[in-house]
């Protein structure tokens, strides 16, 4: 069977069949929604896949280890974090502080496998202080052999910071243990959950807080004063909408005051006068 075409008198141009003016729909169709599914995909951030090592650099690389007695930090990581109890748990508190330990066991990988992929300085650590070597640990076993000396030692040293009970996660440039240069140090005061009156939803407020840093510091990043400010404000920012969630608006509870960097120095305050004052005389 032979498909006819018709020619338009006027113009001479050909005119297809009903069988072809349906292909040219179909194809018409196709054709718009290939292009509609493309923009769609952009919109949605697939149409642009990168490069693998991108996706890569997306994989958390912050790791967790633990400090035993007097052990020092090893030297040459981008950020040093520490999970800091004051002082020994009460049977209010031990549920807290083991789901804070569980978290952080479970959302941080342990840094000697890290290291075996990454270079040192692309990686963050977050140390858990304890009195003996712990093979697998467990957050029963971390909270049973906690070293709140060492922790108090730490916390000991951000002397114009106000504590208000914990628990405490402290981030710095440097090892705290390294006390022969000023430490830029980001302080977060968790105790900051106790605006929540209900037990369970301080617990999980907590953990969330955990989790929210565990996301934020594990981003890429080149660590200095600079980007820890930036990443303070980012945290300030992912903790207060879980507070306004339970009825504690910025008016009721300032995390100013609770996430702090930073962290006022006694030495600061010792300096600035002198300059002002010789400024004015100048």
């Amino acid at each position: 069977m032979k498909v006819h075409d018709h020619m338009s008198p006027a113009t001479g141009n050909f005119y297809p069949s009903g069988s072809h003016r349906a292909w040219s729909h179909v194809i018409s169709a196709f054709i718009v929604t290939v292009m509609a599914g493309a923009l769609v995909a952009c919109s949605m951030g697939y149409g642009e896949l990168g490069d693998p090592e991108d996706h890569q650099a997306q994989n958390k690389r912050t790791g967790r280890t633990i400090l035993v007695d007097n052990q020092a930090e090893t030297v040459g990581y981008g950020l040093y974090s520490y999970l800091l109890f004051e002082s020994p748990p009460t049977p209010q508190t031990k549920p807290l502080y083991l789901a804070i330990i569980s978290a952080c066991l479970k959302e941080f990988p342990d840094l000697d496998g890290l290291r075996k992929e990454h270079r040192p300085e692309s990686l963050n650590v977050i140390h858990l202080p304890v009195t003996r070597n712990i093979s697998a640990p467990r957050a029963e076993e971390i909270l049973q052999y906690y070293s709140y000396e060492r922790a108090q030692a730490i916390l000991g040293q951000l002397s114009m910071i106000q504590r208000n009970g914990g628990p405490y996660l402290v981030s710095s440039l440097v090892p705290v243990s390294n006390s022969s240069r000023a430490n830029q140090s980001l302080y977060q005061d968790l105790s900051a959950i106790h605006f929540v009156s209900h037990q369970e939803d301080q617990i999980n407020i907590a953990r969330n807080w955990v989790l929210g840093f565990v996301n934020q510091v594990s981003k890429p990043r080149a660590w200095d004063r600079a980007t820890l400010a930036t990443f303070t404000d980012e945290i300030r920012g992912k903790i207060q909408p879980v507070f306004t969630s339970h009825g504690v608006g910025a008016d009721k509870l300032d995390l100013k005051k609770y996430i702090v960097f930073p962290i006022p120095d006694n030495r600061t305050e010792q300096i600035f006068p002198f300059i002002a004052w010789k400024a004015s005389v100048d």
